[in-house]
């Protein structure tokens, strides 16, 4: 269950695949991970109108449903819906969405399995360029956020602490709280966007760091170049984390490799259908 919930908070990222000529005939995408040279699961996309519809997870062998999510969206394509199900169809969590004239996410809900983990967050935008997020139910809390000129979240303030990213274009290059770093480096030949594609028509980028409930889990989440290189230092232990890819003809991969400190940890394949 920790598992989906994990998956649903990434996946909210992957809400829309919008450039015409790939989102018209993409139907599914197969994604098989391998630990160490060993299938470790399988996860199937599928796409309806240029849109992730579900996403069905299964073991290494492909031979057990382990679970799924499920999308809903609006009539104008804004994300409404994710509902996360086990291998008995039993609902896990969900997760709901309302947004303001602007499309700007104003109101989210997470339903868990009991009442006493649900929660939900009301977003205010104020005059000065910031975003006021009241969490009520699970956690309660106050945080606020604030916008650059490009209206994209680079500061979160939370219970005394702050985090900031420092973008070039969408894309981060630096995040730190003051003390723990991390930089990060881009594939500068292909286009992200080809593939997950966030929100509708990029009206609103900031939603995709709403989404993620905080800045530090989203803080990716606006980028259009694929990441390959993440350094994260605390000033005593720094680690590097690398993603290789290789690419068909179109721009989109079709293999990663992911290293911490040069050891290898995870291998994705990527099927296109």
């Amino acid at each position: 269950m920790k598992k989906l919930l994990i998956l649903s908070s990434i996946l909210i990222l992957l809400t829309a695949c919008s450039r015409d000529d790939l989102s018209s005939n993409l139907t599914e995408v197969i994604i098989q991970k391998y630990n160490n040279g060993i299938p470790s699961g399988i996860q199937h996309y599928y796409y309806s109108d240029g849109k992730i519809n579900q996403i069905t997870y299964y073991n290494s062998n492909s031979n057990f449903r382990v679970g799924y999510t499920k999308y809903g969206y609006y009539s104008n394509g804004s994300l409404l819906s994710i509902v996360n199900r086990d291998s008995n169809n039993r609902q896990v969590n969900a997760f709901e969405y309302i947004y303001d004239e602007y499309e700007r996410l104003a109101f989210k809900k997470y339903t868990a399995e009991t009442i006493t983990e649900s929660y939900y967050i009301d977003y205010t935008y104020n005059n000065d360029n910031t975003i006021t997020a009241k969490r009520m139910g699970n956690g309660e809390s106050l945080s606020m956020f604030y916008l650059n000129s490009d209206n994209i979240i680079y500061k979160e303030t939370f219970n005394g602490e702050e985090y900031t990213v420092t973008y070039n274009g969408t894309n981060p290059t630096l995040a730190t709280d003051g003390s723990n770093n991390r930089t990060f480096e881009y594939d500068e030949l292909h286009n992200r966007l080809l593939l997950n594609d966030r929100n509708k028509d990029n009206l609103y980028l900031s939603n995709n760091i709403l989404m993620a409930d905080n800045l530090f889990d989203g803080r990716n989440s606006t980028a259009d170049k694929y990441l390959i290189k993440e350094t994260a230092e605390n000033g005593v232990i720094s680690s590097i984390t690398k993603y290789d890819y290789i690419f068909n003809d179109i721009g989109l991969p079709t293999n990663r490799k992911e290293y911490l400190n040069d050891i290898l940890v995870e291998e994705r394949e990527y099927i296109y259908q």
